[in-house]
């Protein structure tokens, strides 16, 4: 099973799903009407979970929690603070890796280039 594979190394959570996790921590009703999670389920929000949970190490870096930010603003601003606040329980619970970016674009990493 992949999950015992990876297990010990740790789940990386890219840019979309944060965002899904963070919105849906925020208030899970929201997930149903903002239009970056509006394509998700109620149900993906607690596999995602149910999966990321399962992990004793959960992975991010500097560039995802970036993009995670710039994409929860895009809610009206009364609730900038709430999804703040809502960003910093969640990546209490992470590890952060720095990438440079010329390392994450390397052509060995992306083998569907060129």
């Amino acid at each position: 099973m992949l999950y015992e594979k990876y297990k010990s190394k740790g789940v990386l959570v890219d840019t979309n799903l944060m965002v899904l996790v963070v919105i849906g921590s925020y208030s899970k009703n929201r997930i149903l009407t903002f239009k970056r999670t509006i394509q998700y389920t109620l149900e993906d929000h607690d596999l995602i979970l149910q999966i990321i949970t399962n992990f004793p190490r959960r992975i991010t870096t500097p560039h995802i929690l970036a993009e995670v930010d710039n994409l929860t603003r895009q809610l009206p601003q009364a609730e900038h603070r709430a999804v703040s606040a809502t960003i910093m329980q969640v990546v209490s619970g992470l590890f952060e890796v720095y990438v440079p970016s010329a390392n994450a674009f390397e052509r060995s990493r992306i083998p569907y280039w060129g």
